[in-house]
């Protein structure tokens, strides 16, 4: 059996069945995340303050899943009275080319830019904000940050983070518990899709989860059956 090399944390409260999220917010029961569409016409920079203003770990949507890129892009398919385009949370205009989030983490992990796109100019006008973009089937677009759009307002949910350190399953649990978090338990189906595509199946490493055996047999802390895991 091939040794357990990487672990997953949560660095959020962990995913329930149901997501409590503020009243007006729509919740994804998947990854746990709310969002918020504002139709008010801001600039980029304007819409980022505005999220964050709300409170509750409000930010411009940061969207590092397929999951939470598509949770929206069905929000925006079913608004008519939005006319072209949203604000999300990604920039490059610190580091022309190098697209960052609003949480300070790399526009890497996931993606859904249309074909062709970033462009990075646009009618001689340089273009440094992400968007998605309706036109583009709400796929990812730059556009120049002193457009007024629409954007949207997400408070995170489960959060995970791969741990590249080489750890028995002790010291993983306890190099979570230094990160304020824990080894992930997986507890319903619809999460163990979400972190499985997340780990990317192709890959041949192995992950530690939550949960071990007791001396009558059972798995301790492991909520859902293990056929899944």
């Amino acid at each position: 059996m091939r040794i357990l090399i990487l672990l997953l944390a949560i660095l959020a409260p962990t995913l329930s069945q149901e997501v409590n999220c503020p009243t007006g917010w729509t919740g994804n029961q998947i990854t746990g995340s709310c969002f918020l569409l504002v139709k008010e016409s801001l600039d980029w920079e304007t819409a980022r303050r505005k999220c964050e203003s709300i409170g509750n770990g409000a930010v411009l949507a940061t969207i590092h899943t397929s999951q939470d890129n598509k949770f929206v892009k069905d929000i925006l398919a079913k608004e008519s009275s939005i006319p072209f385009a949203a604000w999300m949370g990604g920039t490059d205009f610190y580091n022309a080319g190098k697209w960052m989030w609003t949480d300070g983490t790399a526009v890497s992990c996931f993606t859904d830019w249309d074909k062709g796109q970033p462009s990075g100019i646009y009618d001689n006008k340089t273009e440094d904000c992400l968007a998605w973009w309706k036109g583009f089937s709400w796929n990812w677009n730059d556009v120049k940050c002193t457009a007024k759009l629409s954007s949207v307002c997400m408070i995170p949910g489960t959060c995970y983070k791969i741990l590249d350190d080489k750890n028995d399953w002790e010291t993983a649990k306890k190099s979570c518990a230094s990160l304020n978090a824990e080894l992930a338990s997986i507890r319903t189906y619809q999460e163990y899709m979400f972190v499985r595509d997340f780990l990317n199946p192709s890959d041949e490493q192995n992950f530690w989860l939550d949960g071990n055996v007791a001396k009558d047999g059972s798995w301790v802390g492991v909520p859902m059956a293990p056929q899944y895991l």
